[in-house]
């Protein structure tokens, strides 16, 4: 990467997340040129033609991600798209969405794949020799739909987000997930609903091992943000602000034979709310290495991540086929 180099960004969605990202490439040394897209696809054709776009970032409702990418593809042949997640949340986006990966210049904006999570992880089971995954437990809470911002907010719109919690939270850690210890198969269901939209979601993902991944996510609930890795000699609970690693034995109180807390054998300050702060900036650095690459370089279009997107939109096909069901079934009563 060239110190200072100017560089031509389309904006589609100029929102708090999308000057985040902003800010967070202007770290990189980047000078930014801000070309902001209109809702209509429509005018983006003389934008193309006058200004040469290096990057495109799309983080509008969830419902225009396809069409938004689609079109970025086609008409900014040289620019690179960034894409917040959820990319499809209808089943009729999902075989456009595979043939939008294969072009090789989208990068979806799933922040934990570049944080430190996996490697932290891994650090931690090797450090103290905890053996092969047996489970995951994960609970995220947010009161978000507790709030008159919800109300207010195209996340509350089923037309814009129609999986509401499960397409706006848990793809996050659902992609996670995948990409480190592969899906196999994947159920979701939804238990509580706001403006008919699911705001707490309980998900259920079978994965590669024979492991089970058990995930909750809440609009509805007080705040929880924890996820606990079940290992064969311990494990790791990932709270907050702290790391922590557990043997597997129990300690016995001496005077009682009671068990008590298990043996505490590590505890660090990289929690959770560390993680995700510094995994944006890290995701972006990821795009800007894609930043200046020909579209045209066939050899450099795969990308390592490329099939674990195309996994992804598999799962989330899932997820719609299992809610589909779930609303049909309630209708039919």
């Amino acid at each position: 990467m060239k110190e200072n180099r100017s560089i031509n960004i389309a904006i589609r969605g100029y929102g708090n997340h999308c000057k985040k990202l902003l800010k967070a490439l202007e770290s990189l040394d980047y000078r930014l040129n801000l070309v902001f897209l209109p809702r209509s696809i429509e005018a983006w054709k003389d934008i193309g033609g006058k200004d040469l776009i290096d990057a495109c970032l799309i983080t509008s409702p969830n419902s225009k991600h396809i069409a938004y990418a689609e079109a970025a593809i086609n008409l900014f042949k040289h620019a690179h798209i960034y894409c917040e997640k959820p990319f499809v949340n209808h089943i009729s986006h999902l075989q456009n969405a595979h043939e939008l990966i294969e072009s090789g210049r989208i990068m979806l904006g799933f922040n934990l794949r570049a944080s430190i999570l996996d490697d932290h992880i891994k650090k931690l089971k090797d450090q103290y020799d905890l053996g092969s995954i047996i489970g995951i437990e994960i609970s995220v809470c947010y009161p978000f739909a507790l709030r008159n911002s919800y109300s207010d907010s195209w996340k509350s719109n089923p037309i814009h987000s129609p999986l509401g919690v499960v397409e706006n939270l848990a793809v996050h850690y659902i992609d996670f997930i995948n990409f480190i210890w592969n899906v196999k198969s994947i159920f979701e269901s939804s238990s509580v609903n706001v403006n008919s939209l699911p705001t707490t979601t309980d998900i259920i993902a079978r994965l590669e091992n024979g492991a089970t991944a058990n995930m909750h996510f809440s609009y509805s609930e007080s705040y929880d943000n924890r996820m606990i890795v079940k290992l064969k000699n311990g494990k790791i609970v990932l709270s907050e602000y702290t790391s922590k690693v557990f043997a597997p034995t129990l300690n016995l109180d001496p005077e009682t034979n009671m068990s008590i807390q298990p043996e505490l054998v590590h505890s660090d300050k990289n929690g959770i709310e560390q993680i995700f702060t510094d995994s944006l900036v890290s995701s972006i650095k990821c795009f800007s290495n894609r930043i200046g690459v020909d579209p045209a370089d066939s050899s450099r279009m795969l990308r390592p991540n490329q099939s674990k997107d195309h996994e992804y939109i598999d799962i989330m096909g899932e997820i719609l086929r299992s809610s589909q069901l779930q609303l049909q079934s309630i209708s039919d009563r």
